[in-house]
């Protein structure tokens, strides 16, 4: 059971499933029965995105999440922002990305790891659940970095078949 216990803690950090702000800040939680104060609205709409290639997109959900977080919008507004802000093609690259994902020669396990991360973090619409993002990583690894990760979860993490 060792084995099991490692996979699930390992799956806990690519939690792709629902995107968080990137800061450290947390802002309590409430009733969702409000209004929309006019000052809000004004603070939104002077950091509008253009779609322009210098602007990041994810950069600017952060910060408009961080705005409408305090407001407790759905996820509604996130997909509809990322369905209109970032092509179908730029989305399909993005995915193709993770789904192809391979550790680079000279790259060490955790650096493999953190830059999966950034490809999911760039792409939060994915959608792939947490054991495909895992496969996708296990698979694309170096034999002695998959090695030494089934070594360290006390078996061999993901069944090949």
């Amino acid at each position: 059971m060792v084995g099991q216990e490692n996979d699930v803690l390992l799956r806990e950090f690519g939690n792709p499933e629902d995107y968080e702000l990137t800061g450290g800040i947390l802002l309590p939680v409430t009733e969702t029965n409000f209004s929309i104060h006019p000052q809000y609205t004004l603070m939104v709409q002077s950091k509008q995105f253009s779609g322009s290639a210098s602007e990041d997109p994810i950069e600017h959900l952060d910060r408009f999440l961080e705005l409408w977080a305090i407001m407790q919008t759905n996820e509604d507004v996130l997909k509809a922002f990322l369905k209109r802000l970032i092509s179908e093609e730029k989305t399909a690259e993005m995915r193709r990305k993770i789904a192809s994902f391979e550790q680079d020669a000279d790259e060490s396990l955790g650096e493999a790891w953190e830059r999966l991360k950034e490809l999911v973090q760039a792409c939060p619409h994915h959608e792939y659940n947490q054991g495909l993002l895992m496969r996708f990583f296990y698979d694309g690894l170096e034999p002695m970095s998959r090695a030494n990760l089934d070594a360290g979860a006390g078996g061999q993490l993901i069944k090949i078949p």
